[in-house]
């Protein structure tokens, strides 16, 4: 019931940080498909900007590790726990996507498996907004 919840809060954050994603790139023009950078970062462009960011501030925890999804898991699910600096991050958003998708991820053991784990470090963005928007739209 808890990994359900945990599950269900992580695709509410992920959703969120999409569509606010989507409304800025877009600014809300109908039919005129506008790319960003954003559009092409891949969740292991963002890990090593992560990964850059632990390094920059000693905090000594790597990939893969429990350590690792316990600091992921603190910042998205314990508001009163979150690590200020990186609050701070200029790209704080897509970070935070890539620990949306990490989680997911984990949870589905997608971390385990080589070709599962390229598979995650080499989405987009873009895949992980359209995937969002066929999902909202199945929805209704």
């Amino acid at each position: 019931m808890k990994k359900r919840y945990i599950f269900s809060i992580i695709l509410v954050v992920l959703s969120l940080s999409l569509f606010y994603l989507y409304n800025n790139e877009y600014n809300n023009k109908p039919n005129k498909v506008i790319k960003s950078s954003e559009d092409d970062m891949t969740m292991g462009d963002i890990e090593e900007i992560f990964q850059k960011y632990l390094d920059e501030n000693n905090i000594n925890i790597k990939f893969g590790t429990t350590k690792y999804l316990d600091y992921i898991t603190t910042q998205m699910l314990e508001p009163e726990n979150i690590d200020k600096k990186l609050e701070k991050h200029p790209q704080y958003e897509l970070i935070g996507i890539y620990f949306s998708e990490y989680i997911v991820a984990n949870q589905n053991e997608e971390l385990n498996n080589p070709l599962s784990l390229l598979r995650f470090k080499n989405k987009t963005i873009a895949q992980i907004r359209n995937m969002n928007i066929v999902n909202d739209t199945q929805k209704k």
